[in-house]
């Protein structure tokens, strides 16, 4: 059956043969094309490798099978994101409000776009609406700790977190906290270094940075918003931040760079010519792909 196909394509994937469950997906397509979880499958493939516009295309190529389906919808917000496609990502909430005014998957998009967009008072009505609307406390309370960061309240940052991620506040427990990823280290390290725990902030941004440069395949896919240059900021190591955030542009590592753009640890940084270059190339880049998306949808519906 096409479900038990997708599953094996799911088991190559995760042992690491990519291009075979591809092929194998493409297979699947071609002899079942009403089958609109094999399109949302292909997105997630492209949307793993940074082909966020291709992410796009197969999603909406699974909407038009599936068009009452609320995830695809919600799904297609995050390559939005990636590519700055503001009033999309706008008509895509317009569209989940519609189908879905009183679930949990409203207002928690509402608050990551608002978050995306700068509207950090918008942002917090979303988060206690989703607080309200869904019993998974931990996921809200992760997202209530990046809005205080970015609102520069690491007072508020830190009382979240303490209560989400206590592990991060006890340096004996470092090793097992970052067994999992650098997802939030940097993070912590910032409200660490911003709450008069200077020299807890200074070991936890060295130790994740020793990490990475022993490892740097230790960020996974999965981890992929993690910016190393936070820990350097915090480390007061910003020729560093500088370096490595120019090798992730370089690499096509554009993801979640609207979070470097607004994080306040990176204040000192936003007037260097380098980091404006940075930002333009992203900018351009960013403008290329919503062109080429355009271009390709067009193309779709003729």
């Amino acid at each position: 059956s096409p479900a038990m196909q997708q599953q094996l394509i799911h088991v190559l994937s995760e042992l690491g043969h990519s291009q075979e469950a591809q092929d194998r997906l493409l297979q699947l397509i071609e002899q079942d094309p009403g089958f609109a979880k094999s399109y949302e499958q292909m997105s997630d493939f492209k949307y793993s490798t940074g082909e966020f516009v291709q992410a796009i295309i197969w999603l909406r190529r699974a909407q038009r099978l599936d068009p009452g389906n609320l995830f695809y919808v919600m799904r297609e917000m995050f390559p939005q994101m990636r590519i700055g496609n503001t009033p999309e990502l706008d008509h895509l909430l317009e569209r989940m409000e519609d189908m879905d005014p009183k679930g949990s998957t409203l207002p928690f998009m509402e608050f990551m776009i608002s978050i995306y967009k700068q509207n950090y008072d918008a942002a917090l009505e979303a988060s206690n609406a989703y607080q309200q609307r869904t019993s998974f406390r931990r996921g809200s309370n992760v997202g209530l700790i990046m809005l205080q960061a970015m609102r520069n309240e690491p007072a508020a940052a830190r009382e979240a977190a303490e209560d989400t991620l206590p592990q991060y506040f006890t340096p004996a427990a470092w090793d097992k906290a970052l067994e999992s990823g650098p997802r939030f280290a940097c993070h912590i390290a910032w409200i660490l270094s911003k709450t008069d725990d200077e020299q807890d902030a200074q070991a936890l941004a060295l130790k994740t940075i020793d990490l990475y440069k022993n490892d740097p395949t230790w960020i996974s896919d999965e981890f992929s918003d993690f910016f190393p240059a936070l820990c350097y900021m915090v480390a007061d190591q910003p020729e560093e931040a500088l370096q490595t955030i120019e090798t992730r542009i370089r690499d096509g590592q554009t993801e979640r760079w609207w979070a470097a753009l607004y994080h306040p640890a990176y204040q000192l940084l936003r007037n260097e010519p380098r980091f404006i270059a940075a930002e333009e190339q992203v900018m351009r880049f960013n403008a290329g792909q919503r062109e080429l998306l355009a271009k390709l949808l067009a193309e779709e519906e003729e």
